[in-house]
């Protein structure tokens, strides 16, 4: 028992101090924005389950999620892990606000932020620093509680008068149906004689007329207004990048030379390199480069000796395209690329620790190895599958040729025994006719019965004289 109760406490111990290592590194990967790499240091301390700080790492892992920005749930659910660990950490509450604040949950924001208030109020000597960034939490809740009241209000009075002009439209229309009605029952009720001319437009039908422009163009600027909302929704959600924009692309020729160039096949893997974009392009940014990048491209435009080139180029820009508009293949691209570049820097800090001269590291030629490895086992497997598919088909083949000749082999076999059965009985039949009471004394005149022997002699004695009675 005392040498389990050792094991365990090293093993703790290890574990501990692996978790406190995997802590710092995460930390230090925050500093730098790497939030990813931050999330990833996180996971691997949580995973180590030490006894204490296990609150604090939860805390860490949301704050890094919340950064991140498209990860707002795993961070709420981080926050709720870290409360349920530690109910009496202010910092816990907080970290729970903002991601309450992120889902727009701005009610248990504030209560989430005036929790951890009152739990920084009763500790010993609270940090004013805390304080200050719990109150600036607490009041951008109420603020996004305000706008968000502002904004469903703008909403309500909105449909509200759509509501009410849709039905001013309906009751012009009405009004005008009854107008033609009346109108047309006047008619039927006039004598036929006498020429017939149709009566002036009375004031009614022209103020109605006039009621159904105004409405058609309030409608026509209702649909351009709720259009414009929705651009800006989108351009808010989803803004093109500045840098992106104002970046110059050069000429055709150039880009048609560097997707065409030598080992072009595999840089041209990676399809942020094709556009000439980084991974934090947004989906706008990617549209926008391929419109640019596809017209200077195209092969229409680009007539001569360089069209089959330009046509080769544009089938590269526009796999890219496609790629990047998925959203899990583009996700794959990131992690492959961001892996790619932390290895590099790592392998560069490792020779730097070592005492090694090395060179300045470059992640981008890292990124484009990882991609050549990847397809190049991509193609492996295809082709052991290729490989695998032509075996078995190959099986089948063998499988069903044996079968066939197995089945034809037993149809001749039966054929054949058949007939030899048939002669065997016609023989046998023609023997019993003419030989068979011949063949009833051969057996017969072989028939020996047996006697009874009196006296068996004992096992390896020799009668002597015995040869003598049988040569008599």
């Amino acid at each position: 028992p005392l040498l389990d109760t050792m094991s365990a406490s090293t093993s703790g111990e290890l574990a501990a101090s692996a978790a406190a290592a995997a802590k710092a590194e995460g930390n230090a990967k925050f500093k730098a924005k790497d939030f990813g790499g931050a999330i990833r240091s996180y996971s691997e301390a949580i995973a180590l389950e030490p006894e204490t700080d296990l609150h604090v790492l939860y805390s860490n892992r949301s704050a890094a999620y919340l950064a991140l920005g498209d990860a707002k749930s795993k961070a709420f659910k981080d926050a709720e892990r870290c409360v349920a660990l530690a109910p009496t950490w202010a910092k816990g509450y907080s970290r729970l606000g903002a991601a309450e604040h992120a889902l727009g949950r701005f009610a248990k924001a504030q209560e989430s932020y005036k929790r951890a208030l009152a739990l920084c109020a009763e500790e010993d000597a609270p940090s004013a620093a805390a304080r200050s960034t719990y109150e600036a939490g607490l009041e951008a809740a109420k603020e996004g509680e305000r706008r968000a009241t502002a904004e469903r209000i703008a909403e309500e009075q909105r449909r509200a008068e759509l509501e009410a002009a849709l039905a001013k439209k309906r009751a012009a229309e009405e009004a005008l149906k009854r107008e033609a009605e009346r109108a047309t029952t006047e008619d039927s009720d006039k004598p036929a004689a006498g020429p017939v001319s149709e009566p002036p437009p009375t004031a009614a039908v022209t103020k109605d007329d006039d009621d159904a422009a105004d409405l058609d163009a309030f409608f026509a600027a209702v649909g351009d207004e709720e259009k414009e909302r929705e651009r800006a929704k989108k351009r808010a959600a989803n803004p093109i990048t500045e840098k992106y924009r104002t970046q110059a692309l050069g000429k055709a020729r150039d880009h048609v030379e560097r997707l065409t160039e030598k080992h072009a096949e595999f840089k041209n893997l990676n399809p942020y390199l094709v556009l000439q974009l980084d991974v934090d392009a947004t989906p706008d940014d990617i549209k926008m480069r391929y419109r640019k990048l596809s017209a200077l491209c195209h092969p229409d435009k680009n007539v001569g000796d360089d069209q089959d080139r330009a046509r080769e180029a544009f089938e590269a820009i526009k796999t890219a395209y496609q790629a990047l508009t998925d959203p899990k293949t583009r996700d794959r691209t990131i992690l492959v690329i961001d892996a790619a570049r932390d290895k590099a820097r790592q392998e560069h800090a490792r020779l730097k620790a070592k005492g090694v001269d090395a060179p300045d590291v470059d992640p981008e030629k890292e990124v484009m190895k990882t991609f050549a490895r990847n397809e190049m086992k991509r193609r492996d497997v295809e082709e052991h599958k290729r490989a695998q598919a032509a075996r078995e088909r190959a099986q089948e083949d063998e499988a069903k040729k044996k079968e066939a000749d197995e089945h034809k082999f037993e149809e001749q076999w039966n054929q054949d025994a058949r007939r030899a059965t048939r002669i065997d009985f016609w023989s046998q039949f023609q023997d019993d006719r003419r030989y068979g009471a011949q063949k009833r004394l051969r057996t017969a005149k072989n028939f020996k019965q047996e006697t009874k022997v009196e006296h068996k002699p004992k096992y390896g004695q020799a009668d002597i004289e015995s040869w003598k009675k049988e040569w008599k």
